[in-house]
């Protein structure tokens, strides 16, 4: 299997999607034009619920993946937790007090990329989780959080926690690819209560992706086509995958420089 064209010469080519991080790389594979659709297949005629159900975790799908690419992408290392002291469930006043307090951050001279996530507590509070590179002054961070939401019963109003790579490696998370994943599952937490999408994370403009597309011809049996779609992979990135898998039911193939670490990253 050899990358042969830009374009998908007929449905049986593959397309792959590259990325390629600052410390990692990950690939993903799809039969066809798109993710295994078939040229003239039929609709399934589905009811509304059905349809809403597809809505609901198409948007998840693409909130996850934007989330994930875009932390990936700026080889993210810390995570930093804005929290609020009262049981703060205004989720448009949270992003609303989130914009004031960049603003306030971008006026002390503190000007990264970042990708920002809000997780809800089980009392109904919401905090925001922040994917950034490199050290972090906790102290700035702070200062302003609070100048930012004032006081509550007398106190400061919230605080902030930083979450550097020595956390992260005790939940064996040591690429920005396997902290993008961390941080994009917050995205699924609670969905069934509507706050998906766009409404669960925000990120900074200056984010630069890294990705290539390519298509090339086909194999048969899906022992092979793994196979060759890693030759594949190794031709674009440089390095052999350490992870290559199967997504169950569909034709798609998936691909990572760093190690599978899905039974240590529980939290």
């Amino acid at each position: 299997m050899t990358i042969h064209t830009l374009q998908p010469t007929h449905e049986q080519d593959w397309g792959i999607s590259c990325y390629t991080y600052p410390d990692s790389c990950e690939a993903t594979a799809w039969k066809g034009k798109r993710y295994g659709n078939k040229k003239g297949k039929q609709r399934e005629a589905k009811s509304r619920d059905e349809m809403s159900a597809e809505v609901t975790a198409a948007a998840i799908s693409r909130a996850r993946k934007t989330v994930h690419v875009k932390c990936a992408s700026i080889g993210a290392d810390h995570l930093v937790t804005l929290t609020y002291r009262e049981n703060m469930q205004d989720l448009d006043r949270c992003w609303s007090d989130f914009k004031k307090f960049l603003r306030k951050m971008r006026e002390a001279g503190w000007d990264q990329a970042y990708v920002a996530v809000g997780e809800k507590q089980k009392r109904g509070a919401w905090h925001i989780h922040i994917a950034v590179s490199g050290r972090q002054s906790a102290g700035l961070w702070r200062e302003l959080w609070r100048d930012t939401i004032g006081t509550y019963e007398n106190q400061p109003g919230g605080n902030i926690d930083i979450q550097g790579p020595k956390r992260f490696q005790k939940l064996g998370i040591k690429t920005a690819g396997q902290l993008a994943n961390y941080l994009s599952k917050y995205i699924t937490k609670d969905a069934d209560q509507g706050e998906i999408g766009s409404r669960r994370y925000r990120t900074s403009i200056n984010i630069q992706i890294n990705k290539r597309v390519v298509y090339v011809s086909p194999s048969l049996g899906t022992q092979a086509t793994l196979m060759n779609l890693e030759r594949v992979y190794v031709e674009l990135t440089g390095e052999f995958p350490r992870q290559s898998r199967q997504i169950p039911d569909r034709e798609i193939f998936w691909f990572a420089s760093w190690p599978d670490t899905r039974q240590t990253t529980k939290h």
